[in-house]
């Protein structure tokens, strides 16, 4: 007989059952194929005093961490084990990896910052709550703390890997950001004449308080920009002002190296800017951000002349149509490919190269199409006749009553396409146009391949309990998955996630028994 999951801990990770964006397979196995389970971890759950609010799981699944109340302290409990016993303590917060975790506590009146378990002195005696965050990439550590002293010193400062920044008069907390790798780092500030963007400790201003928008730094972490607005507005990029424009939005950095783009407005016509250079005029620009290939050697746009829309890239007109979706276009994965879907009638259809498809009642929206891994697939939704289908180099797969949002996706070794359907009150994900079982639902962001690269693992729910499903075949079950786990791959047919079950939490691993043919 199962025992009840306390109330608290119930309201929490009950939750994660919840959503339909995520699946279950379908490639078959031998006759009767199992899982085998194996707990990584096991950790009995005394729910006395448990902050349930606090549960959660590291990245990549690394551990689990709840807050504990006992005779009046406070301490954070890593996979079971407590920690020292504070007066209070803060949020954690852990590295990208999971690897590391650090929260700031109170003992005896003053504040300590705890980093691995190990205690240290605050660099600041007051740092702002919920601010502690790791660098990308690595161990150092960030946050924003406030100085109480005479006028020139009080404020607030950003601490990273130990170095305080500049006072000023605030922070704005969501404003701070990173380069890929942690290497430097911006923010917005404002003090008494105005905001500006603090870079590597230097700014760039003063400016009208609320002009400015969020730091974002290049692919390569050598440049930076943000949005000024106001009654002209401009990019504000390396410290130096661009022009002026009536209007300024969209503004991106391709996906690898420094290359940029915005879409901008002057005296009522549009405007693209690539590299700070100004295209021809059009009649008409899509406020959707200009697309960079993934090398960020291509960039392309959607726009309208007289003759109607088109995509625009590197410079060059694509056919004009009478719609286009500015939202789907896309570069394959090499940047030698392109693909968006566009109208000259009723009926939608995908341009592939340049080259239009067969015209269907209804596209699927927010990244309902996709190239493979290798470039040389594409898949994408679709609707005919009140059916949704997935089309995949050109064919049609089992008709559906709705696909979800994100799907279809290719496997990593681009041999595979998966989308997580409904087929009547069911969840149902298909692999390469094959049904996998119905379900109830499905835990979000939980579906994995693993690292042979083409099987498909979940976590799927039927009824109130869930499991892992691996390929179509299911595992144990559980009363909740932990807020915060994922399904992650540990071999070429196996993943583990955190679950709880009788009052135990679990860390478990599910795997084929054996060998089990594909």
């Amino acid at each position: 007989m199962r025992r009840p999951i306390p109330p608290l801990l119930l309201g929490v990770v009950g939750l994660a059952w919840a959503g339909s964006a995520a699946p279950t397979t379908a490639i078959a196995g031998d006759p009767a194929p199992k899982l085998e389970t194996t707990h990584l971890v096991r950790i009995p759950l005394d729910p006395d005093g448990v902050d349930g609010a606090s549960l959660k799981v590291a990245p990549r699944s690394a551990h689990v961490v709840w807050r504990r109340q006992k005779e009046g302290s406070w301490a954070w409990v890593l996979d079971g084990k407590p920690g020292k016993d504070f007066a209070d303590v803060g949020p954690l917060a852990f590295s990208d990896d999971g690897v590391h975790w650090a929260y700031f506590a109170r003992l005896d009146g003053k504040r300590v910052l705890v980093v691995d378990g190990d205690e240290r002195a605050s660099p600041e005696p007051e740092p702002v709550e919920g601010s502690l965050r790791f660098v990308p990439g690595g161990a150092a550590l960030a946050f924003l703390a406030t100085r109480v002293g005479d006028a020139a010193t009080s404020g607030m400062v950003a601490v990273v890997d130990g170095v305080a920044g500049p006072v000023f008069a605030n922070i704005a907390e969501n404003s701070l950001a990173f380069s890929r790798g942690g290497k430097r780092v911006a923010y917005k500030a404002s003090a008494g004449d105005g905001e500006r963007i603090v870079v590597d400790g230097k700014s760039s201003g003063p400016y009208p308080n609320g002009s400015l928008g969020r730091p974002r730094f290049s692919a390569d972490g050598s440049r930076w920009l943000c949005e000024v607005s106001g009654s002209a507005q401009r990019l504000l990029l390396d410290g130096a002002e661009g022009p002026a424009f009536s209007k300024v939005t969209a503004a991106v950095f391709a996906p690898a190296g420094a290359r940029y783009a915005y879409v901008a407005v002057r005296a009522g016509k549009p405007v693209v800017v690539i590299d700070g250079k100004e295209e021809a005029a059009m009649l008409e620009v899509s406020t959707t951000a200009p697309v960079f290939s993934a090398d960020g050697a291509h960039v392309a746009y959607a726009a309208r002349k007289a003759d109607g829309w088109r995509v625009v890239i590197d410079g060059t007109d694509g056919s004009p149509f009478q719609r286009l979706g500015s939202e789907s276009l896309q570069f394959s994965p090499d940047g030698k490919r392109h693909a968006y879907w566009a109208g000259s009638g009723p009926k939608p259809f995908f341009v592939i190269d340049g080259v239009a498809q067969k015209a269907v009642d209804l596209v699927g929206e927010r990244q309902a199409a996709r190239f493979s891994p290798d470039s040389k697939r594409f898949a994408y939704a679709a609707r005919r006749g009140g059916k949704w289908v997935v089309v995949t180099d050109g064919d049609e797969g089992p008709e559906t009553d709705g696909i979800a949002i994100g799907f279809p996706i290719f496997s990593p070794d681009s041999q595979h396409v998966v989308y997580d359907t409904a087929v009547g009150p069911h969840r149902v994900l298909f692999v390469d146009g094959q049904r996998g079982p119905s379900f109830d639902g499905f835990s979000e962001d939980t579906l994995a391949f693993g690292e042979d690269g083409a099987t498909v693992g979940v976590i799927a729910r039927r009824g109130v309990l869930g499991r892992i499903v691996i390929d179509g075949v299911e595992g144990e079950e559980y009363q909740a998955l932990l807020p915060g786990s994922i399904l992650v791959a540990d071999g070429p047919r196996s993943f583990h996630a955190w679950f709880l079950r009788d009052q135990e939490i679990l860390h478990d691993r599910a795997a084929f028994r054996g060998t089990t043919p594909r």
